[in-house]
Parts: C-alpha cells; structure tokens; sequence
C-alpha cells in the first residue's frame, strides 16, 4: 500500500520491482505471485463484507481504492549553486543555527 499511495496505476512487475528496490519485500516473489496475491485479495475482501483497499483497473493494473490523482507528478527543484562570496556566511549560518555559537536556544 505504501507504494500505491500516490494514487498512480501499476502493472504487477512495478509493484514487484518498486519494494525489492526499497528492501520492502521480504523473500524473492515473483510476478506472477505478486499478481495473484494481488487478484486473490479483492474477491477475498468483497466476500468479507468489506472494501478492499485496491482495485484492478481493464488493463490489468492495480491502484489504490481512492479516485485516481489527477494531480501531475512534481518535478524536483534544483538550487541555483552559490557563489564563493556567500559560501563563508552560509557556514556561519549554518553553525548558528545548531547552537554552536550562540549556546542553543
């Protein structure tokens, strides 16, 4: 779940390969048990009396039980770098900020 939490689609190759990337998948499953772990769980859970917490779209896809995220993925900011005049005052700033000079707050 922690996986399919954004909100995106994932066939059942990503949902294998996304945790053992993150040493989140104990053993070595493969495809082909993760997608009928995967299958299994819905009719499991419906005939529980209960909603399962993902759903499989027609193309065979697995997304978290929640409308899909419409939002578009974020593209990560990069700093501008810093020129070597402000390099001294960041370090300042920086060791102030711990408390090394000033004694903590």
């Amino acid at each position: 779940m922690a996986i399919l939490e954004d909100g995106k689609t994932r066939s059942a190759e990503q949902l294998l390969a996304e945790p053992l990337a993150l040493n989140l998948n104990p053993g070595e499953p493969t495809r082909k048990y993760v997608y009928t772990a995967l299958i299994e769980y819905i009719p499991r859970q419906i005939g529980r009396g209960h909603k399962p917490q993902l759903v499989q779209d027609s193309e065979r896809n697995f997304r978290i039980s929640k409308p899909p995220d419409d939002w578009p993925d974020l593209v990560p900011y990069e700093a501008p770098p810093t020129d070597a005049a402000s390099d001294p005052l960041i370090v300042r700033l920086e060791s102030t900020s711990h408390g090394a000079e000033s004694g903590g707050l």
